[in-house]
């Protein structure tokens, strides 16, 4: 029983010794067939290499250590170059900044086609009135500067004009019915002025330094100069607030050659 153990040992050991002789082999065969030739450095290929990948050991390492190429690419395939990462955040902003401006666009022009827009013309449209009625009240109330009362009428009037054109614009294309094309070139005559004429108001009020004494040689009447300061106040938050809601999508109206030409361009309410 002792001497079969025994033999049973002697077999085994014989047996592992041949393999390590043979892997050996193997090992000393891949080294000497290996050629600085045969080492690549381009991209990794799916073909089999025929002298390299016929040995076991070889495939073994190959499938753990995938050959790359040497340019400095990563795994996921993008570059580590820093002028193609810095283009590419600055295209992705530029996506962006596109998308909102197309978003911004898009809900002006929803919403200068909607039934809100005409509330906002006639919480405008208080504005010259009231500039007209206390203009008007009050021109013989401010000595200091007489000219200020009835410039600011003027304005008003000519105001109320160009809203109630603005208005009945709006109300022709919501309707779908084609406006002229006089209506909309006295808007765009009429804008130009009016806001000239607000900014030499401006001008006017802020170089006004009254007296509100009415003996005082600089008089003037503390309820109109205060009307006026209001008044420029919001002319001037309105005017912001049409810049916003109307020049998103909109065109010239003086430079439009047909009136009823519905277009993203040329169309004072585009459709949406």
């Amino acid at each position: 029983m002792a001497s079969k153990k025994v033999h049973f040992l002697e077999q085994s050991t014989r047996v592992h010794s041949a393999e390590s002789t043979l892997y050996a082999g193997s090992t000393s065969n891949l080294r000497t067939n290996v050629k600085p030739s045969t080492v690549h450095l381009g991209p990794r290929t799916n073909e089999p290499d025929t002298e390299i990948n016929s040995n076991p050991s070889t495939r073994l390492l190959d499938q753990s250590y995938p050959r790359y190429s040497a340019i400095g690419i990563p795994a996921d395939g993008q570059s580590t170059d820093p002028e193609e990462s810095e283009q590419r955040v600055v295209e992705i902003f530029i996506n962006r900044c596109n998308t909102f401006l197309e978003w911004y666009r898009d809900s002006v022009i929803e919403f200068r086609n909607s039934f809100s827009m005409h509330v906002v013309h006639l919480l405008f449209a208080h504005i010259p009135i009231s500039a007209i009625i206390l203009g008007w009240l009050f021109n013989r109330t401010c000595p200091h500067t007489p000219i200020l009362p009835t410039f600011m009428t003027v304005v008003g009037a000519v105001s109320v004009v160009f809203m109630g054109i603005w208005i009945a614009v709006s109300c022709c294309e919501h309707s779908g019915t084609p406006c002229s094309n006089r209506q909309k070139l006295a808007v765009g005559m009429l804008s130009m002025p009016i806001l000239i004429c607000m900014v030499i108001e401006m001008f006017l009020v802020a170089h006004l330094s009254p007296n509100f004494d009415p003996t005082a040689e600089y008089y003037c009447s503390k309820m109109f100069y205060s009307f006026v300061i209001c008044k420029e106040v919001v002319s001037a938050a309105a005017i912001i607030i049409a810049a916003l809601f109307y020049f998103p999508g909109s065109g010239l109206h003086c430079c439009w050659p047909n009136c009823s030409f519905l277009s993203r361009g040329r169309a004072f309410y585009i459709r949406v």
